[in-house]
């Protein structure tokens, strides 16, 4: 239990801290936006509280993100459109709302992006038809609407 202290961003060689199934809590400190390192960010299965810190996405070298079942509320930050060598997104389970970021199809080496369990309201964003290595698009149990983007029959999709 506790939370994650600011200090840990000054930690810049760290690539893969794994913080999961820890019942810690408070908010993600922006200064996670420091590791400049880090390549994996595991933190699922938490009670966080708050939303995703844009500085987020001044982890360049970030490839995998899980932040699942942390209750973290809030949107998802524009600003994760940054990360283009990411491959695994995972925000399921956390009572996001609002749209769905465009930004996320810059993403342009994501494979599995899951978005199920949350709020989100509005349309799925044309640009996610740019993601053409994904693999798995989970967006089950949210409150979009409209019509299926066109552009995401270019994908070659196993789950949607």
């Amino acid at each position: 239990s506790g939370s994650i202290p600011p200090e840990l961003g000054n930690l810049t060689e760290l690539d893969s801290p794994r913080l999961s199934d820890n019942y810690l809590s408070g908010s993600l400190p922006p200064e996670l936006g420091k590791l400049s390192s880090l390549r994996t960010l595991w933190i699922e299965n938490n009670n966080f509280s708050g939303s995703i810190p844009p500085e987020l996405g001044n982890l360049l070298k970030l490839r995998w993100i899980n932040l699942s079942n942390g209750l973290y509320g809030g949107s998802i930050p524009p600003e994760l459109g940054n990360l283009t060598r990411l491959v695994y997104l995972d925000l399921s389970d956390q009572g996001y709302h609002g749209s769905l970021p465009s930004e996320l199809g810059n993403l342009s080496n994501l494979q599995y992006i899951y978005l199920s369990n949350n709020a989100f309201t509005g349309s799925i964003p044309s640009e996610f038809g740019n993601l053409l290595k994904l693999e798995i698009l989970s967006l089950r149990d949210n409150l979009l609407s409209g019509f299926i983007p066109p552009e995401l029959g270019r994908l070659n999709l196993e789950y949607l």
